[in-house]
């Protein structure tokens, strides 16, 4: 029985709740009310620094790809505009000349 002895008792309409104050600044009511103060959870550590907008990005492990052939950055000797161009004209002398066993 002592679960039923603590009842709450509703109110008929809303003319009979007690009143609150709604805002903060509202009048009889003198105590400031800020938010919680937010406390750093504890999270793995950041893998890089926050860099600045006017610095360059950091490069890679295997940097900047760089071209055997013409030296260049960005592309490899498998797509560079050289070799194109050597297999281009070496390669129709290449199929003129065939090579037949005895």
């Amino acid at each position: 029985m002592q679960t039923y002895v603590g009842v709450i008792h509703p109110i008929p309409d809303q003319k009979r709740w007690p009143e609150v104050p709604v805002c903060i600044m509202s009048p009889g009511y003198t105590e400031l009310m800020n938010p919680p103060p937010r406390s750093v959870q504890p999270s793995r550590p950041k893998k890089q620094r926050k860099r600045e907008p006017d610095e360059a990005p950091k490069v890679g492990r295997s940097g900047i790809v760089i071209c055997k052939m013409c030296h260049q950055a960005g592309h490899n000797k498998m797509s560079c505009q050289r070799r194109n161009n050597k297999e281009n004209e070496g390669g129709s002398v290449g199929a003129s000349s065939s090579h037949q066993p005895n």
